[in-house]
């Protein structure tokens, strides 16, 4: 789990929803060739929810941005 140093700070819901977009922009890297830390990507997850937000899309793109494969999207 890649936010188990949090698990006290969000709801099971919540770390379900951060989980779920962490692994989602995972496979995206991987299919469009992009390069950023995991860890990275579980920082900038962890800072959107820390502003409130809990939606997966909204997280899987913070995540990535910046990244190669968010430029793909964007573009395509």
């Amino acid at each position: 789990m890649p936010f188990r140093e949090h698990v006290t700070s969000f709801t099971p819901e919540q770390l379900e929803v951060l989980t779920t977009a962490f692994y989602a922009a995972i496979a995206e890297l991987s299919t469009a060739g992009g390069e950023i830390s995991q860890r990275d990507l579980a920082k900038r997850i962890l800072e959107r929810a820390a502003d409130g937000i809990f939606d997966v899309a909204e997280l899987k793109r913070a995540a990535l941005e910046g990244s190669v494969s968010s430029e793909l999207n964007e573009s395509g």
